[in-house]
């Protein structure tokens, strides 16, 4: 706008020049003719020289306004379009969160309802753990976004036994698929290379993530189907799998194929579907994989996943930590300190820490976690869980306080965040306090139970 004025201040200067140069020509009295001439010429040069000056002038401030006004215009669509993006996000999300919190809310109240009534209450008490389960896969999936878009979800690398694996996806597929009486084929081509080093967490999350959706889009007496085989890597020591999962379900419109891995941001949106697929995606390209998907409407869908992983041998398992599931976790001889405020949550830690047969000592803020570690005997616990959060003193200040004490075992005891503090920023400030890892609440017992497992066999690096 400054500008504007500017030039439009000088194209008035130059017209006033102009007219005072035919003034002065009006008022001059000549010498000569020649020099009369002269001045002529030279007066209307002059003149001329001004218009043209002006119009140049005039075009500037026009293309300059159009510039402004183009960008400006632009700058509108992008943030209406930006407005209409976080609208359709906020809208999906709720959406998302209000569903099984509806169903958890409601199948408590039939529950309360029916106190005397098992049959009944057992029914809620399955749907509200369904619901709960749905709730938290959703933060969970959101959670994994942020932390890829942030850049600090990394990857695990432990020995795998493929054919274990394969069948371990494939007992819970069955148990899926029967629950809604559909039929579930598997074929297993040749599987040359039976260890491979990779993470088995988020492997499995990539296989449920697929077949999952595959069984909520497939009609009761639909068929699904796996084939798994084992075909040329393109890195030396290195393995490569081939999986194709089919169903004969929905299926999927063509636009609603271009639009599946971009999460949240379309109105047609109707379940974490582009979520979970948008995270299926990205893992497997973080474990130099391809993720394919071909779909058409009312005629199935066909998802081919390849992964390549480095070779392992049965000896890595002392470096890298067993496979073990929840249950077949033994901490026998093992003390934890829990460290949370809140006795809800440490009544959950609990839970999951007696069926590993460890001893438990707990501390409801960082100041009293930080004097009982430091009063007690050298390597008395083999393990803390951190809460965040908490009254009197931080998880992250005990964590620097504890790393700072003048004992050997301060330095080496592995420090576990447990905190539903879980943004890409949340996990960077725990690990540089001093923590180890970091599980989101509300975590899943499985794979809380395996992170343990992974620090209380190798302790911290």
């Amino acid at each position: 706008m400054k500008r504007s004025l500017l030039l439009y201040l000088m194209i008035v200067m130059i017209a006033l020049f102009a007219a005072l140069g035919v003034l002065i020509y009006l008022t001059y009295e000549p010498v000569s003719s020649v020099v009369n001439d002269r001045v002529l010429y030279a007066y209307f040069g002059v003149i001329i020289m001004n218009l043209i000056i002006a119009a140049i002038a005039v075009l500037t401030v026009y293309s300059v306004e159009r510039r402004q006004a183009r960008l400006l215009e632009e700058k509108n669509l992008e943030l209406a379009a930006t407005n209409k993006s976080k609208s359709l996000l906020l809208s999906n999300m709720s959406r998302e969160i209000r569903t099984p919190l509806e169903g958890v809310i409601g199948m408590s109240e039939i529950a309360l309802e029916h106190l005397y009534d098992r049959e009944k209450v057992n029914s809620c008490l399955v749907t509200i753990a369904e619901e709960s389960k749905h709730l938290r896969d959703f933060l969970h999936n959101l959670l994994d976004i942020s932390k890829m878009e942030g850049g600090v979800l990394d990857l695990d690398e432990e020995l795998i036994h493929m054919p274990d694996l394969i069948s371990s996806l494939c007992d819970t597929a069955r148990d899926i698929t029967k629950i809604k009486n559909q039929k579930f084929n598997i074929e297993v081509g040749d599987i040359r290379t039976h260890y491979v080093l990779g993470d088995n967490l988020r492997i499995r999350q990539i296989f449920m993530n697929i077949l999952t959706n595959s069984t909520k889009h497939t009609p009761e007496g639909g068929v699904l189907g796996v084939t798994v085989m084992e075909i040329a890597p393109v890195k030396d020591g290195s393995a490569r799998f081939l999986t194709v999962c089919t169903d004969n379900g929905a299926g999927m419109s063509e636009y609603d194929q271009e639009h599946l891995f971009d999460g949240f941001s379309r109105e047609t949106t109707g379940s974490h579907l582009g979520l979970s697929m948008l995270i299926c995606k990205n893992l497997v390209e973080m474990m130099d994989g391809r993720l394919i998907v071909e779909s058409r409407q009312d005629a199935g869908t066909v998802v081919t996943v390849e992964l390549e992983l480095p070779i392992g041998t049965p000896s890595d398992a002392s470096d890298t930590g067993d496979l073990m599931n929840s249950r077949g976790i033994d901490f026998s001889g093992k003390r934890i300190l829990v460290a949370d405020d809140n006795d809800l949550s440490r009544e959950i830690a609990a839970e999951m820490l007696i069926a590993t047969s460890a001893e438990i000592d707990y501390a409801v803020n960082g100041k009293e976690c930080l004097e009982k570690f430091a009063e007690s005997p050298e390597n008395h616990y083999s393990l803390i869980l951190m809460d965040v959060q908490m009254p009197i003193m931080t998880g992250c200040g005990a964590t620097v306080a504890i790393r700072a004490l003048n004992r050997a075992d301060s330095k080496t005891i592995p420090i576990i965040a447990m905190t539903a503090n879980a943004l890409p920023e949340d996990v960077r400030e725990v690990l540089a306090a001093g923590m180890d890892s970091h599980i989101a609440k509300p975590f899943d017992f499985a794979e809380a139970a395996a992170i343990l497992n992974k620090f209380m066999s190798k302790g911290r690096k």
